[in-house]
């Protein structure tokens, strides 16, 4: 798997088929959904309202379509994209999931919420 050219926190993107830009404000996620754990590059919340009632938006790096602003990198964050690479590389059975996937997995769980 090639490595991901994480972005900084704080950067704020447009992901594919979005209507609504995304401002990152996490990196390298497991969350767990129907007993399952699923791996993410990045959360964010909406841009500019912020974070509203808890929701946030999961994806990974190739669901990004445009980048319009880039957070602040330094030498720590790039230490922390090798950190995070690393542990990408040395955990293949990291269950990446696709935000179609997910929106997938909410759809199948709402039945057996309300039982």
């Amino acid at each position: 798997m090639a490595r991901t050219n994480f972005l900084p926190l704080g950067s704020v993107v447009l992901l594919k088929n979005g209507l609504q830009k995304l401002i990152i404000m996490g990196r390298a996620l497991n969350v767990t959904k129907g007993g399952k754990e699923f791996y993410f590059d990045y959360v964010g919340v909406l841009f500019p309202q912020g974070l509203i009632n808890e929701q946030v938006a999961y994806f990974n790096h190739d669901d990004i379509d445009r980048i319009y602003f880039t957070g602040y990198n330094d030498e720590g964050m790039r230490e922390m994209t090798d950190i995070i690479n690393d542990f990408v590389e040395k955990n293949p059975e990291l269950n990446r999931c696709t935000a179609e996937e997910w929106e997938a997995l909410g759809k199948e769980e709402a039945p057996a919420e309300a039982e």
